[in-house]
C-alpha cells in the first residue's frame, strides 16, 4: 500500500535561497500523498517564503533552558507595577541551595526600592523552574498557581501585580 499521510521534516539545511525553492518544488510535487508537511525551523519564517503565505500554518514552541543564579540582581531589574508594594518570594533550589532563599522585594511607581534577604514568612514559595518562569515573564501569577513547584501563603493581589506574562524574545546564537 503506497504511503499517505503527514511528512515530518525535523531537519533540514539548505545552501541558496534556489535549493530551498528547489525542496518546497519537490515537495509540492507530493501532494497527492502528503496531506501536511510539518517543518520544524528555529530561524526561518516560513509564510514569507512561499508564494501562498496566507495558507502556511504556524505553531510556536518554547524549548528554553534558564538556571536562576542572582535572584536579588534578576528581582531588581525586573519590571514591576506602579504603586507602592511588597512581597516575600521564596525560591527553593535542590541542585544549588545556596541560590534559594527569601528575599523581600519592595517597590514604587514601577521601581524596585530594595531586594533583601529575609527570614519573613513567603508570600509565595517556588521551585527553580518556576522562578525561572515566573521572573522572565514566561508564565504570569496565575499560570504558576497550577505548577506543582508553587505555593501561594497570601499577598494574592500584590502577586498578581508584579508576576505578569510579558513578550520573552528569545536570540539564536552561535
Amino acid at each position: 500500500m503506497p504511503f499517505v499521510g503527514e511528512l515530518d521534516a525535523s531537519e533540514m539545511t539548505w545552501e541558496s535561497p534556489a535549493a530551498f525553492r528547489a525542496v518546497l518544488g519537490f515537495l509540492y510535487r507530493m501532494r497527492a500523498k502528503v496531506s501536511h508537511v510539518n517543518f520544524s525551523f528555529t530561524d526561518v519564517e516560513l509564510a514569507t517564503m512561499v508564494p501562498e503565505g496566507d495558507k502556511v500554518e504556524q505553531r510556536v514552541e518554547c524549548h528554553a533552558m534558564a538556571r536562576l543564579l542572582d535572584p536579588a540582581c534578576i528581582l531588581r531589574l525586573m519590571p514591576h507595577p506602579h504603586g507602592t508594594g511588597s512581597y516575600v518570594l521564596g525560591i527553593g533550589d535542590a541542585f544549588l541551595p545556596e541560590v534559594g532563599g527569601r528575599w523581600k522585594v519592595a517597590y514604587k511607581d514601577g521601581r524596585v526600592l530594595s531586594v533583601k534577604r529575609t527570614d519573613l514568612e513567603v508570600d509565595l514559595a517556588v521551585d527553580q523552574t518556576v522562578a525561572c518562569q515566573l521572573l522572565l515573564g514566561r508564565i504570569g501569577f496565575d499560570d504558576a498557581l497550577y505548577r506543582p513547584g508553587a505555593r501561594v501563603q497570601g499577598n494574592e493581589e500584590t502577586l498578581a501585580r508584579v508576576f505578569v506574562r510579558r513578550s520573552v524574545h528569545f536570540t539564536l546564537g552561535s
